[in-house]
């Protein structure tokens, strides 16, 4: 039976670059305080498919996530499965006034979702503290036509930077570092934020707004694994005041170049009244 669970918020980047992370930046477009991470939200929703599925959704399971509301550092929430077969589920996330902040669909080998095997292109490397020219319909046509640049992001299940709560223990077994033997497996959050990361180095962004992905797994990603990702502009456009753009991004082992996931990913790029 796949089940929901309570749990605390946690915000993994109050000093990231993009500073809509910080409750000073937040406040400014007039949020209550630093937004948790999209991605980090993303993990929430999708932990039940890891609880109820193990390492099963790793090597073939997709999911579609959308963030409708800000969720904030320590607040109380609760994962809701709404529906939910052997195969697929749809979960909500609320918080405790019973806002929903962000919904998903959840399936295991559904092929009819499936975003298709990535393709790997060999795109050259970023170099060292790269940061491409800000986000603008003229910097993504530029990306669309001559292409983007690649990273590399290293996966460490014992660095606390890659956690989704504030303590490991409160992930799944799955993504823990045991004494039982088994490699950690990396989860929504740091897959999704290999996209977040390599969107804003092609592009940069600040502050901006993660909203959306679709993603399929074709193979795990293990601690100590490092990954070769890739990324192509797909559109860009306005929508009330607010400047999106859509991106696909393909991830691969680094050594091998086997793919792992593909996602298709959605963010404001830049905010009404910035």
């Amino acid at each position: 039976m796949i089940q929901g669970y309570e749990s605390i918020a946690f915000n993994t980047a109050p000093d990231s670059e993009n500073q809509i992370h910080s409750d000073d930046m937040a406040q400014r477009f007039g949020f209550q305080g630093g937004l948790v991470p999209g991605v980090t939200v993303s993990a929430y929703l999708i932990q039940p498919a890891v609880e109820a599925w193990g390492d099963a959704f790793y090597h073939q399971g997709s999911a579609h996530v959308q963030i409708r509301k800000p969720t904030y550092h320590d607040e109380p929430f609760r994962v809701a499965v709404t529906a939910s077969s052997d195969s697929q589920f749809e979960s909500q996330l609320l918080n405790a006034k019973g806002t929903i902040n962000g919904v998903a669909k959840v399936t295991l080998d559904d092929k009819e979702t499936s975003l298709g095997l990535p393709v790997f292109r060999d795109d050259p490397l970023m170099p060292e503290g790269y940061r491409g020219a800000p986000a603008s319909e003229a910097r993504f046509q530029h990306l669309k036509d001559e292409g983007c640049l690649a990273q590399e992001f290293h996966f460490d299940a014992s660095n606390p930077r890659t956690w989704y709560f504030k303590s490991a223990d409160m992930m799944p077994e799955l993504h823990q570092v045991t004494d039982k033997g088994a490699r950690a497996f990396a989860h929504a959050s740091f897959i999704l934020g290999c996209g977040n990361w390599i969107f804003a180095n092609n592009a940069f962004m600040n502050p901006w707004v993660h909203m959306e992905t679709r993603h399929q797994h074709f193979a795990p990603i293990l601690d100590g694994d490092t990954v070769r990702v890739e990324m192509r502009v797909v559109d860009w456009f306005e929508r009330k005041g607010h400047a999106f753009a859509d991106v696909d991004v393909s991830l691969f082992d680094a050594k091998t170049h086997a793919p792992r996931v593909s996602i298709h990913q959605r963010a404001i790029y830049r905010l009404r009244g910035s």
